[in-house]
């Protein structure tokens, strides 16, 4: 059975879908910290901020996927091993990657058939469709 990729569309849909998920978070959390009353502005800083590093990083590497992938039908997996979910630290790799690059790693799946970006190269790591994937 010859597997289909996910085009780079669906993928940014699925960034999008998390990035306003973390927004939502963001909002919840200012208000817990309203609730819960003063805290020092530096706690509250790195919350936020492991938040939004961790957030792709947890997500991918233990479930395949964010909410944002889990929504769209899609979910991150070895490239050699559709079965092996990614860890938690190839998937940290993966974002500090894509994170540095931006949207200069996703125009390079453009010029492939697979649809991968740079950051999936270089951790050897694939897209899916979640239907294509064996657990």
């Amino acid at each position: 059975m010859e597997v289909q990729y996910p085009r780079t569309i669906l993928r940014i849909k699925a960034m999008f879908i998390d990035a306003v998920l973390i927004l939502i978070l963001f909002i919840a959390l200012s208000y817990l910290f309203d609730t819960i009353g003063p805290i020092q502005d530096w706690v509250k800083i790195l919350i936020y901020v492991w938040v939004f590093y961790f957030y792709e990083p947890y997500w991918v590497g233990f479930n395949g996927g964010t909410i944002g992938h889990k929504l769209m039908g899609i979910e991150v997996r070895m490239e050699d091993d559709r079965s092996r979910k990614i860890g938690f630290l190839n998937s940290l790799l993966r974002f500090v990657i894509k994170a540095s690059l931006g949207w200069i790693s996703f125009i390079v799946s453009y010029t492939r058939e697979d649809s991968r970006c740079i950051h999936d190269l270089v951790c050897n790591t694939a897209v899916y469709y979640k239907k294509d994937v064996t657990d």
